[in-house]
């Protein structure tokens, strides 16, 4: 009896035993079941995400996951089916074989839980990738190589003090300035500038500036149809706005210059519709010639300013204008009013001037910031005549910046929103047009993801997280 006392009691320890061993078991399959779960939810979504739009990636080097799958709006259904099938092989890696799993897993069922869109949040990650991809490319002097102005001159509306000087009265006259003026034979048949100035200014920018030869495209866009323009698909869980420095700006900008074609590029790069791309960075109208038209007008300001500036500075042109209005002035019986009229005459001279200053840019050539005598193109006898006139004097500064270089320096008065919009306006357009890919919208284009995976293991439900996205170590 002792005996099989003690042979019940053991049978009932055993018994304890082998479920609180069958029960650890049970969690360790369980536990293991949401490793695997997880471990093949990393996989799917890595799987997924290397599935990026390469003809993006290799035109613009941004990489997005075309949400779309050639469709005009987000096909989220395909995505998590994608995941799905990737999932898949990591849960039952025998499946084709025939081979036995360790766990007997259901097939894994994939949710999305949230996502970011290029163009969430104004294009914060969309201006990520840009920032990121030029910070490989434009090394440490980006910012000097966008901006190309001299160190000394940093903001274009300073030009005039620079060049001027403080305390200067532009009506006044002295005595040395009136004998060099004196000393002007203009002739009797010297006609007022001014007039010729006026009726130019009313011909329009596009017919003066634009180089004989020159043919301005007639492309034009549906404004309406751009992402800057239409309500644009967004995100799931959203994403914070976030100011941008200089440094991002001018990274902007380098990439802007890099990847779009201007007015004078002789080989058009990656194209959409629009032919001039930069200049719809500074404009957004809806055709070249529009965009055109509006860069020549903000160029305008800046080298009239600067000639104006040069004009009223250098005692040689302000003698010469003394000269030319004192014979304006004579023949019409007021030569005491010629003081004043010079002003005006060198106001209609800086603009001559400018016009000649816009076709030197438009042929390719190069133009100083700051005037000199020695790259000074139109003489105060060519002035009256200076619309029958296709010829500049001067010599062209080697020094002097591009037509490129003054619409980067253009592209600096842009706000980071407004030129990352344009940006994206251009890469959809060209994405839809160029690449021939005509349902691709920019914000179809998803940046990181947040998906669910949830399986049976052992009779069990068990659920995983994970988040992904280009942007993340």
């Amino acid at each position: 009896m002792r005996k099989a006392s003690i042979t019940l009691y053991l049978c009932l320890v055993l018994c304890v035993l082998l479920s609180l061993i069958a029960v650890a078991f049970y969690s360790a399959r369980i536990a293991a079941g949401r490793a695997v779960l997880a471990c093949s939810l990393e996989e799917g979504m890595f799987s997924l995400f290397s599935e990026y739009d390469s003809d993006l990636f290799t035109r613009y080097g941004l990489m997005f996951l075309d949400g779309g799958r050639g469709h005009t709006s987000l096909q989220l259904h395909k995505l998590t089916d994608r995941t799905e099938q990737y999932a898949s092989y990591i849960v039952n890696p025998g499946r084709k074989t025939g081979g036995k799993v360790p766990i007997a897993m259901t097939a894994p069922s994939a949710s999305i839980t949230g996502y970011v869109l290029a163009t969430d949040g104004g294009g914060i990650a969309f201006r990520r990738q840009v920032c990121t991809a030029m910070k490989g490319r434009a090394a440490a002097n980006v910012i000097s190589m966008a901006s190309g102005l001299p160190e000394h001159v940093q903001n274009p509306t300073d030009m005039q003090n620079v060049q001027m000087g403080p305390g200067i009265d532009d009506a006044a006259v002295t005595e040395s300035e009136q004998a060099a003026a004196d000393a002007i034979d203009l002739g009797d048949s010297y006609t007022d500038p001014r007039e010729t100035v006026m009726t130019a200014r009313s011909m329009g920018i596009m017919n003066l500036a634009v180089p004989a030869g020159k043919v301005v495209s007639g492309q034009t866009v549906s404004l309406a149809d751009m992402p800057s323009n239409r309500s644009l698909q967004r995100g799931i869980g959203g994403v914070t706005p976030v100011g941008t420095g200089l440094a991002d700006h001018a990274l902007l900008m380098e990439y802007a210059a890099e990847m779009f074609s201007c007015f004078i590029s002789d080989e058009k790069k990656e194209q959409g519709t629009l032919q001039y791309q930069m200049e719809y960075l500074l404009c957004r109208k809806g055709s070249d010639s529009e965009n055109l038209k509006g860069t020549l007008n903000r160029l305008m300001v800046i080298r009239e300013a600067s000639n104006l500036a040069f004009l009223s500075a250098d005692p040689v042109k302000r003698a010469e204008s003394l000269a030319a209005a004192t014979a304006v002035m004579t023949a019409i019986g007021m030569p005491y009013l010629a003081p004043v009229a010079a002003v005006g005459i060198r106001a209609a001279w800086a603009y001559a001037e400018g016009i000649f200053d816009l076709r030197r840019l438009l042929s390719g050539g190069k133009v100083s910031l700051v005037k000199t005598e020695a790259n000074w193109q139109l003489s105060i006898e060519q002035l009256p005549t200076f619309l029958s006139s296709s010829a500049v004097s001067g010599e062209d500064d080697g020094n002097g910046l591009t037509y490129e270089q003054y619409l980067r320096m253009l592209l600096f008065a842009v706000s980071d929103a407004n030129l990352t919009n344009g940006i994206m306006d251009l890469v959809e357009d060209t994405m839809r047009h160029g690449a021939g890919k005509t349902d691709f919208r920019i914000d179809n284009c998803i940046d990181a993801m947040t998906m669910e995976l949830a399986a049976t293991a052992e009779g069990k439900q068990i659920r995983t997280y994970e988040q992904y996205g280009y942007g993340m170590n």
